[in-house]
Order: C-alpha cells, then sequence, then structure tokens
C-alpha cells in the first residue's frame, strides 16, 4: 500500500512523465493515463481536463499505446501490457 506522502507526489510525477515524453520520446509509443469515470486524458499535472479537477491515482486508468510491444518477454511488461487502474497490483502471468 503506499502512504500519504507518495501520493502526494502524483500530480509531480505527472509532470515528470509529460516532460519525458515531450523531450525525450519522440514518436515512441508510451502509457495513456485517462479519467477511468469520465474516460478523458489526463492533462500534465495528472488533472482531468473535462471534470476539472486533479484526479486521484485510484481513478486514473492506465492504457497501452496501441505502438506498445503486445506481447513483451518480461511477466510485468505483459501485465502492465493490459488497461489496469493505478494502485492495483500487478498480477504477472507465470513464467
Amino acid at each position: 500500500m503506499i502512504a500519504d506522502r507518495g501520493l502526494r507526489l502524483w500530480s509531480t510525477l505527472c509532470m515528470l512523465g509529460a516532460w519525458g515524453r515531450d523531450n525525450f520520446t519522440e514518436g515512441a509509443p508510451h502509457r495513456v493515463f485517462r479519467h477511468a469515470e469520465c474516460g478523458t486524458e489526463l492533462g500534465a499535472v495528472g488533472d482531468c481536463p473535462a471534470c476539472g479537477y486533479l484526479v486521484p491515482p485510484a481513478d486514473v486508468e492506465m492504457l497501452p499505446d496501441p505502438g506498445l510491444d503486445p506481447d513483451p518477454v518480461d511477466p510485468v511488461s505483459r501485465a502492465l501490457a493490459r488497461p489496469r487502474r493505478l494502485l492495483q497490483p500487478v498480477e504477472a502471468d507465470p513464467v
């Protein structure tokens, strides 16, 4: 379980992720984060442009970009290749 002080880093981590995508990945596939309630892709600080508020991590769905390898070699990457909510434990398939 993540502590409250870890949860408070959410918007900072979102901004760092956006900065990395903008400056280092140039068209490379990545994961998409959207508000599970309405389906809108999150803004750079983890906000929902449609709902107008910062979305808590438990209400964020992570989806793979269509360009990501659909069948990666390692079990954790395979588990993350499926849509899932943040903060849910990652259940990797046995090798």
